[in-house]
């Protein structure tokens, strides 16, 4: 956190002030066992970005995640998110991990908003 304090993921509230900007959102998600990895000690969804060798890609196509069966503590079968100010999420003690946040970029132009439709309307 800013304050130099730790908070589990499951802990943190919306307005909490994290080192790379403030909580503005929080997601829990049922927790799909399968598509669980271990990405340098964090638990994490193999969907989550993370920035690592000057690139965006997903935890799962990092050669240095590794798939994770073990219990999560205190997670009560869920998975949590969170968004920020400025859409990254650092992890005490671990400089140099980057994840995007979950709603990863802002779209103010509306252009992701805007491909999602023409996908949509070119589906049906």
């Amino acid at each position: 956190m800013n304050n130099n304090t730790v908070k589990n993921i499951q802990d943190i509230t919306i307005g909490d002030e994290t080192k790379d900007g403030n909580v503005t959102g929080l997601h829990v998600f049922p927790l799909e066992e399968s598509n669980i990895y271990n990405y340098h000690g964090v638990i994490v969804s193999g969907d989550h970005k993370i920035y690592e060798n000057g690139l965006w890609k997903h935890v799962k196509n990092s050669d240095k995640a590794k798939k994770y069966f073990g219990n999560i503590p205190d997670n009560n079968g869920l998975l949590y998110n969170f968004d920020t100010t400025n859409h990254r999420i650092c992890i005490d003690g671990k400089p140099n991990l980057i994840f995007a946040d979950y709603i990863e970029i802002d779209d103010d132009d509306n252009i992701i908003d805007n491909m999602e439709l023409e996908l949509l309307n070119n589906k049906f």
